[in-house]
């Protein structure tokens, strides 16, 4: 009886582990999104850190009030992008920590099925270990009457 009921969860627990690895592999490409988007809002916070430099070291030379303009513009670009990209991280944070979240149910679904099975298969072997018992028993039995009969002839 057991047996047929590993043979029936049979399927089921292979969904429930391809379920796991689809999980686990679209949590890996939003970890690695992530991690990109945030090496980019870096790059740009970097970018801008030397441009202001720039602006700074070549206004101590003087500055056309176009030119102040021009870096103030493009510092405003910057700022701009930086905040987008910074916002795509937030998006991206959750998105991850959703992920997270589905592949960590699944493998606990997955988790739950393998233990039903171990239980399962656990209770074949008793079963089995009682029925080899049985006959051990049996046997031993029957050698004793066996015996018991041989001595009275």
């Amino acid at each position: 009886m057991s047996r047929e009921r590993i043979r029936q969860l049979s399927p089921a627990v292979d969904l429930a582990h391809d379920h796991v690895d689809e999980a686990a592999r679209m949590l890996h490409n939003a970890q690695s999104r992530l991690q990109t988007q945030r090496a980019r809002v870096g790059q740009l916070q970097q970018f801008r850190s030397e441009y202001i430099e720039r602006f700074y070291s070549d206004g101590r030379n003087g500055l056309s009030a176009r030119r102040v303009q021009d870096y103030h513009a493009f510092i405003a670009g910057l700022d701009s992008n930086i905040e987008q990209a910074r916002k795509h991280v937030e998006i991206l944070t959750l998105e991850t920590e959703n992920l997270r979240k589905r592949w960590l149910a699944s493998r606990a679904r997955a988790q739950a099925l393998d233990g039903v099975v171990e239980q399962y298969r656990d209770e074949v072997r008793r079963q089995e270990g009682r029925r080899e018992q049985a006959e051990n028993d049996e046997f031993a039995a029957s050698r004793h009457r066996q015996r018991r009969h041989d001595e009275h002839d």
